[in-house]
C-alpha cells in the first residue's frame, strides 16, 4: 500500500470515529431541537415531543397508530371491535385484534380489583346521560334505574382460545373510553421503541406517555387545578404514565345542584365525594387511565389495596384544598406557587 493511501485510511479512520464520537454526543446530550407535532383523535389533542435522530417518523407514527386504534376500541366507529361486540350481545361471539384484547384485560383487570368502582360496561348509562352533549337535566331516576342493572363487568365473557368476548343480553355494552387515552400513549409509546428514539413525552386528553429522560433530569407533569387557571402542583417523573380524572369536566348545574361526568356505576349517577381530582403514576397508560377513575370513586382509604395491586401512586386533591400523596410520590410531587396558595399536602 502506497504512503497516500496509508494516509488517507487513517484519515478515514480519524473521521468515521469521530463522527460515532459525535453521533453518540449527541444523542446522550442533544440540544438539537426536538420534533413537536399536535394532532386531534378520540375526541382530544395529542401532543408529542420527540428526540432522536428518528423524531420525526417516529412522531407521524404516533398518530397513525392513535387513529388505528380508535377504529378498534371506540364502541362509536362501525365495525371497531367494541362495536361489534355490542352489536353482537346476546347473539354471538366476537373474535377481536390483539391489541382491543390486551387493553379490555387490562381494564377488566381493574374493573376486578375495584369490585366494579370502575365498570367498563357502563355505557347503558352513559349514553342516558349523554355529557358529550352538554345535557341541561339529569335523566329520570325510572331511567337510570333501569339503565343500571345492565351495568356488570362480570356480565362480560372472555374465551382466551379464540381472543372473543360475548354478553348473555343484548341489554350489555363496552365503553372503553374512560381508557382510551391512556391506551393511546401506551401505542404511541410503543412505536418510539421500534425507532432511534433517545426520549419523548406525549399527552393525549389528560393522560401523559414519557419514554427516557430529558438532558436536564426527569420530566415535570403540571398536575392541573381543578379550579382552573395555572397547574396547581408539579410531579417530577422518570419513564412512565400518568392520567388524571376530575369533577371539572363535562359539568352541568340543575335545579341548584351541579353534575359532574364520572358516573358512579354502583348508583348510576355522578359520584358524590369531596375528592376533585386523582392522578395516576404508573407503568402502562391504560392502567393508569382505569385507576384514576376507580380510585375517584372508591377514595383514598379504599383504593390503597387497588393502587399497592397495580404498582401505581396517586395524588387525591379535596374540595378543601388538601392533598393527599402516596409514599412512593411524595419526593417527586411539589406545589407550584399558585398551588401554595390555596393547598395543603397533608402530611
Amino acid at each position: 500500500m502506497s504512503k497516500n493511501k496509508t494516509i488517507l485510511s487513517i484519515i478515514m479512520a480519524v473521521l468515521v470515529l469521530l463522527s460515532l464520537s459525535m453521533l453518540i454526543y449527541t444523542r446522550l446530550n442533544s440540544d438539537v431541537k426536538p420534533t413537536e407535532v399536535t394532532t386531534f383523535a378520540m375526541g382530544s389533542y395529542i401532543s408529542q415531543t420527540v428526540y432522536g435522530e428518528d423524531g420525526e417518523t417516529a412522531a407521524k407514527n404516533g398518530a397513525v397508530a392513535v387513529n388505528r386504534l380508535e377504529e378498534l376500541i371506540s364502541w362509536k366507529i362501525a365495525d371497531s371491535d367494541v362495536y361489534n361486540i355490542n352489536l353482537n350481545a346476546g347473539k354471538d361471539w366476537v373474535q377481536v385484534s390483539p391489541a382491543t384484547e390486551n387493553i379490555l384485560n387490562q381494564a377488566l383487570s381493574v374493573c376486578k380489583a375495584s369490585k366494579g368502582a370502575f365498570d367498563i360496561t357502563v355505557l347503558p348509562l352513559s349514553r342516558l346521560w349523554d355529557f358529550d352533549n352538554s345535557p341541561t337535566a339529569p335523566p329520570s331516576e325510572a331511567d337510570i334505574d333501569r339503565c343500571s342493572e345492565f351495568v356488570d363487568y362480570t356480565a362480560l365473557r372472555y374465551d382466551a382460545n379464540t381472543s372473543s368476548y360475548s354478553f348473555k343480553s343484548s341489554a350489555y355494552a363496552v365503553d372503553l373510553g374512560s381508557v382510551g387515552k391512556g391506551a393511546a400513549c401506551d401505542a404511541i409509546i410503543a412505536e418510539y421503541k421500534a425507532l432511534n428514539v433517545d426520549a419523548a413525552i406525549v399527552a393525549v386528553g389528560g393522560s401523559v406517555g414519557t419514554l427516557g429522560t430529558k438532558k436536564s433530569g426527569k420530566w415535570n407533569i403540571a398536575v392541573r387545578d381543578p379550579d382552573g387557571g395555572d397547574a396547581i402542583g408539579v410531579i417530577q417523573m422518570g419513564e412512565g404514565y400518568c392520567s388524571t380524572s376530575g369533577s371539572y369536566e363535562k359539568n352541568f348545574e340543575y335545579e341548584g345542584k351541579l353534575y359532574h361526568h364520572i358516573l358512579d356505576p354502583k348508583t348510576g349517577y355522578p359520584k358524590q365525594t369531596d375528592v376533585v381530582s386523582v392522578t395516576i403514576v404508573c407503568d402502562t397508560g391504560a392502567v393508569s387511565d382505569a385507576l384514576s377513575t376507580a380510585c375517584f370513586n372508591l377514595g383514598w382509604e379504599e383504593s390503597q389495596a387497588v393502587l399497592e395491586q397495580f404498582g401505581a401512586e396517586a395524588i387525591f386533591i379535596y374540595d378543601d384544598g388538601t392533598i393527599k400523596l402516596t409514599e412512593g410520590i411524595r419526593n417527586d410531587f411539589r406545589l407550584t406557587e399558585s398551588g401554595k396558595l390555596k393547598c395543603r399536602i397533608e402530611e
